[in-house]
């Protein structure tokens, strides 16, 4: 079992617990990528995690239920379920996306719309803490996040497998 926290290359600013090792994970990787530079990672799966790594520091962020599992718990309330099609989640861009006009359309609105604002709130708060912090994105639903706040954003699917990687070459150094 790997601890990140004792080995990672910079220091984790956490009050409490232990941070989640894909987290983690990520970090590594991008400060593999650049030791000095600074991300906003969102890393969006079964849950959204929006985290900031300022130079030699780890320093927190949000996470947020994933698409699917938001889906999955209204459906469990008996709503309609929204399914990732092929091309991805859909939903309609601008003021227009929080418009439902129909049970799924609202849905769409609660659940793609909303939580798309809601990470680009994050990462905005973020790098209001660090100006020089880029987006970068991973994680099975990326896509859906891709070019939110008009920033450019990267994706790198392998984040968190690329930073695991890395943490057992060092473990095992």
């Amino acid at each position: 079992r790997i601890n990140p926290a004792e080995i990672a290359p910079f220091a984790i600013d956490y009050a409490q617990g232990e941070a989640g090792a894909d987290r983690l994970a990520a970090a590594v990787a991008c400060h593999d990528r650049d030791p000095g530079g600074s991300f906003v990672i969102i890393d969006a799966g079964t849950c959204i995690t929006v985290d900031l790594l300022s130079p030699g520091r780890w320093r927190g962020g949000a996470i947020l239920p994933g698409l699917g599992l938001q889906s999955a718990s209204l459906a469990n309330a008996g709503l309609p379920v929204l399914d990732k099609g092929e091309a991805g989640w859909s939903c309609r861009p601008g003021a227009e996306g929080a418009l439902g006009r129909s049970t799924r359309e609202a849905i769409e609105a609660g659940i793609l719309w909303a939580t798309r604002e809601a990470v680009t709130a994050t990462a905005r708060a973020l790098m209001e803490l660090d100006p020089c912090a880029q987006p970068i994105l991973t994680g099975g639903d990326a896509d859906h996040f891709d070019g939110i706040g008009g920033w450019r954003t990267f994706a790198d699917p392998n984040l968190v497998l690329n930073g695991t990687a890395r943490l057992l070459n060092a473990l095992t150094a």
